[in-house]
């Protein structure tokens, strides 16, 4: 499946599944990455 980044609900769904943000950032920058936390929305 393909999909655009600048639509901020796939953005979203793809960013906060751990197991999917590893393997797109893998995959793209060539590096694992072990984030302590992510934020999908700051709160004002």
């Amino acid at each position: 499946m393909l999909a655009r980044l600048d639509n901020e609900v796939f953005f979203k769904k793809v960013f906060t599944d751990e197991f999917v943000r590893k393997a797109f950032v893998k995959d793209i920058v060539g590096i694992e990455v072990e984030p302590i936390k992510i934020e999908a929305e700051k709160a004002s």
